[in-house]
């Protein structure tokens, strides 16, 4: 079973908004493009999130949905925002 680590997550966002780079126009510039990069991610989580959601509200089953639903998202956005350090480090 996979564990998510919230703290390391928070850091991630943190070092993410607040830490922000020099003045140098080029980090600045890799900082940009790195708020792209999980902005892109995190975006298609949600959606991904919202289309199991739907799926399950659909079948009118509401506790599957929430139950399946949130833990599915958490992944997804865990995943997505370690390929997006992975991508934006290249």
């Amino acid at each position: 079973m996979i564990k998510f680590k919230f703290g390391h997550l928070l850091r991630s966002l943190k070092h993410m908004f607040w830490d922000l780079p020099d003045k140098n126009k080029l980090e600045q510039s890799l900082f940009k493009e790195q708020i792209k990069i999980y902005y892109n991610f995190t975006s298609s989580a949600f959606y991904g999130f919202l289309a199991v959601f739907i799926a399950f509200f659909l079948d009118q089953n509401y506790l599957l949905s929430l139950v399946i639903g949130i833990p599915t998202s958490l992944l997804f956005i865990r995943l997505l925002f370690l390929f997006g350090r992975n991508l934006a480090s290249d």
